[in-house]
C-alpha cells in the first residue's frame, strides 16, 4: 500500500511535464490553396493556384498531380471515392471539368467553356455523388447579363443538362 501511495505521488508531480508535444504541421507546396475533398479518412485532394495534389495517408504526405503540371488554377475538387475524383479549373481563356477514375494517373477532360473579352463565363464550384453523377456551377460576367449557371451530368460527363431559369 505504501508503494501504491508513493508511486500516485510521483506520478501527480511527473504530470506537467507529460504535457502533450506541440502537432508536427504538414506543409503542403504551392500557392494559394482554395479547395479540398476527402472520399474518407485517407484519401483526399487539395487544389489552388498552379497546385494539385493527392493524399493516399490523411494528408500525412501530398504528391503533386500531372493535371497541374501545365498550371492552371483549380478551384474546386470532389473526391468520390480513393481512386475516383472531379475537378474544375482554368487556364488562360479557358475553363474545365476533368475527372480520374484511377487516383489521378489519367484525367478525362469532359467540359470546357471558352471565354472572351466580351462574355465570360468560367465554372466555380463542382459537387459530385459518384464517378458519373456531378454538378458544376458556374458565374457569367455582367456584360453578357444571363443567370447563373448550372448543369449535370449523369453519365460520366459523355452529356451535360443545364438547371434551372429562364
Amino acid at each position: 500500500m505504501h508503494y501504491r501511495a508513493i508511486f500516485c505521488t510521483c506520478f501527480l508531480l511527473c504530470l506537467p511535464s507529460l504535457s502533450a508535444q506541440p502537432v508536427q504541421r504538414q506543409q503542403l507546396s504551392g500557392n494559394d490553396l482554395l479547395t479540398v475533398s476527402f472520399a474518407d479518412s485517407l484519401h483526399g485532394w487539395v487544389g489552388g493556384v498552379n497546385t494539385l495534389m493527392r493524399t493516399t495517408d490523411g494528408g500525412a504526405t501530398w504528391v503533386s498531380n500531372i493535371l497541374a503540371a501545365n498550371g492552371g488554377s483549380f478551384t474546386s475538387v470532389k473526391a468520390v471515392g480513393p481512386a475516383h475524383a472531379w475537378v474544375v479549373w482554368r487556364n488562360g481563356a479557358y475553363s474545365y471539368v476533368a475527372r480520374t477514375l484511377n487516383a489521378g494517373g489519367s484525367w478525362d477532360t469532359v467540359r470546357s467553356m471558352y471565354f472572351n473579352t466580351i462574355c465570360k463565363f468560367t465554372f466555380t464550384h463542382i459537387d459530385a455523388l459518384d464517378s458519373v453523377r456531378c454538378w458544376v456551377v458556374g458565374s457569367v460576367d455582367w456584360l453578357c447579363a444571363g443567370p447563373p449557371y448550372a448543369e449535370k451530368t449523369t453519365d460520366g460527363g459523355a452529356s451535360w443538362s443545364w438547371l434551372g431559369g429562364t
